[in-house]
């Protein structure tokens, strides 16, 4: 398996979302909606990895059903060590009833959009090299592959680690 690690510059045009009828970009009203955010993660990513308690965590830090998300945040504290103006547009995550009308891509042009308010010079984006809809969605939107991991496994038995 593959990880990739995309970035796009800010200074570059922003095209304007355009959404689907019925559907709006908005902020998470509160921690009131945060199990059907987790369970909006789980269908998206076909996982049980997300708990309540984790995306607590996320919304403890500095009206209509959720179809998609997109966390977007700046570390100052790695832009500082590293001299970069960087932030971060994932986890973008569609529920699966909900993909294929363009919201992944309404949410990260709003998340490039607001991070360049924010004065943030590079957007960031990590992705698993299976997830093709998400390299086509960061692709169409000016993000270009800056670096490729490849990642290895081997199973180890408790023998080896003795």
């Amino acid at each position: 398996m593959r990880s990739l690690h995309l970035i796009r510059p800010l200074n570059e045009p922003i095209p304007t979302p355009r959404l689907p009828a019925g559907f709006a970009i908005r902020h998470v009203a509160g921690e009131h909606e945060v199990e059907a955010l987790v369970a909006l993660h789980r269908a998206a990513f076909g996982t049980e990895n997300l708990t309540v308690e984790d995306r607590l965590s996320w919304m403890r830090t500095p009206d209509g059903a959720l179809a998609a998300y997109c966390m977007c945040h700046i570390s100052h504290e790695e832009n500082a060590r590293s001299g970069r103006s960087e932030g971060y547009t994932d986890p973008i995550a569609t529920h699966p009833a909900f993909q294929l009308r363009g919201l992944a891509r309404a949410l990260l042009l709003t998340g490039l959009d607001l991070l360049r308010q924010c004065r943030v010079k590079t957007a960031v984006l990590g992705t698993s090299s299976d997830n093709i809809a998400m390299q086509r969605t960061a692709l169409s939107v000016g993000f270009c592959v800056q670096m490729t991991k490849l990642w290895f496994a081997k199973p180890l038995t408790w023998e080896h680690c003795l």
